[in-house]
């Protein structure tokens, strides 16, 4: 989180605090009182949002990695299989296509692959 974020939740916790040290005050006070019901709902919502923020991230990126990982496998699958069948009909325009893809593939920008993966998809229909 960034810093100047943490900071502000600190101030609300820190307000918060404060206003229930000195509940007695606005106890009299419908209106206040009100706002600050409100308020501290928010402020819970923020913490709550902000233990979710730090919450471990390990498990999205793991299935991310077995996704390209499966990308990867089965693109390559596709791709001898389109080798084989360009070879076959002397087509060399698929050919280049492919290797122009084979090359995107192995990039490890994750937009580029993904386009790779697109484009392969659509030489094989």
């Amino acid at each position: 989180m960034i810093a100047r974020q943490s900071s502000k939740l600190q101030s609300y916790q820190h307000l918060e605090e404060a206003l229930n040290d000195n509940q007695s005050v606005f106890e009299t006070d419908e209106s206040t009182k009100a706002q600050i019901m409100v308020f501290t709902g928010y402020h819970t919502k923020l913490r709550t949002l902000r233990n979710d923020l730090n919450e471990p991230t390990q498990w999205i990126t793991k299935a991310k990695r077995e996704l390209f990982e499966e990308l990867s496998d089965n693109s390559k699958l596709t791709i001898v299989a389109l080798i084989r069948f360009a070879n076959d009909t002397n087509n060399q325009e698929l050919l280049n296509k492919l290797d122009t893809i084979q090359e995107k593939l192995l990039r490890t920008s994750q937009s580029i692959r993904l386009d790779a993966a697109e484009q392969l998809h659509d030489l094989a229909l």
